[in-house]
């Protein structure tokens, strides 16, 4: 066993205490360790602090469930990525709603305004969109190029780009059917 992992297993032991110094260690060491990961991925830095604070606070919740003897930070980052995509879907929930990084744009750009009803099919579809697609308009939403997307992500800049076209070619066309006003 290296040092890391006897800290850890100390860690995890007086957490399991209910140690509130150990809370304030877990923070400090984890806390950089995930805002560095939501930034990769594409989270502002508002955001990234956020996952950090909610990946510690349900890290802390599922202490109980935490089998010992088990690599404590691969747990920690699954926790870290299930915020993180959850961030992803809000942030593009929230777009889809104000207009920000307005995908309507993307969408259809000989139109400057979208009426309610193009909005609103336009986050249906973004809904029932492919995770990774989700991914990619969240990140492109929160001004990150397709490369970092790509990085992210883990494929290839080309595979980013041609999904991105791909969503948006699809959109366009359930815009233009004719259950969609505009």
């Amino acid at each position: 066993m290296n040092d890391s992992d006897q800290f850890t297993d100390e860690l995890v032991a007086r957490l399991r205490q209910g140690d509130p110094e150990a809370a304030e260690r877990l923070n400090a060491r984890y806390s950089p360790w995930i805002e560095r990961f939501a930034r990769r991925l594409g989270l502002n830095p508002h955001e990234a602090e956020e996952v950090a604070q909610d990946t510690l606070a349900d890290v802390l919740k599922a202490l109980p469930a935490f089998t010992p003897g088990k690599r404590f930070e691969s747990w920690l980052f699954t926790i870290a990525r299930r915020r993180i995509a959850d961030s992803w879907r809000r942030l593009a929930r929230e777009a889809a709603h104000t207009g920000h990084a307005n995908l309507a744009s993307l969408v259809a750009p000989e139109s400057s305004t979208s009426s309610p009803e193009r909005q609103a099919a336009l986050e249906k579809a973004l809904e029932h969109a492919d995770p990774i697609d989700q991914r990619i308009i969240a990140g492109i939403r929160n001004g990150a190029e397709l490369q970092e997307i790509a990085d992210a992500l883990g494929i290839g800049y080309d595979a980013v780009r041609q999904r991105k076209s791909r969503l948006i070619r699809r959109l366009r066309a359930e815009l233009n059917s004719p259950d969609v006003e505009t």
